[in-house]
């Protein structure tokens, strides 16, 4: 058991640290691309549009985070109901499928709400 242990723990490691690179990466050139816009001088709606967009996106992220997390809550509440102890396939597809089905919620709420013009 012991032996199986030290590659998955370099797996999560590596997994978490390519994530991180990842998100570094994607801050720093949404912040170059905002600042070589800005210094063109643009038009007034063009930096309101802007600054509405990532309004938005920052609050989709936080649905977005929270119906995930929620499902995947569930998925594990679902699997204590079941009295799973040990991690085996059906296991990993509960919680694999709620995390599936948050998404899902998400993009239906997403899309409900741009149907209504209420999403900005």
């Amino acid at each position: 058991m012991e032996s199986d242990f030290v590659p998955v723990s370099l797996m999560v490691f590596w997994f978490v640290a390519l994530l991180t690179i990842g998100g570094a990466v994607k801050a720093v050139i949404d912040a170059r691309v905002r600042t070589k816009l800005i210094t063109s001088n643009p038009s007034d709606a063009l930096v309101k549009a802007l600054l509405v967009d990532q309004r938005m996106e920052r609050r989709h992220s936080s649905l977005r985070w929270g119906l995930v997390l929620s499902f995947i809550a569930g998925g594990f509440v679902l699997v204590e109901l079941l009295g799973w102890k040990d991690l085996r396939p059906g296991t990993i597809g509960i919680l694999f499928g709620a995390t599936g089905l948050g998404n899902l919620a998400f993009y239906v709420i997403e899309r409900l709400l741009q149907r209504d013009g209420s999403g900005q």
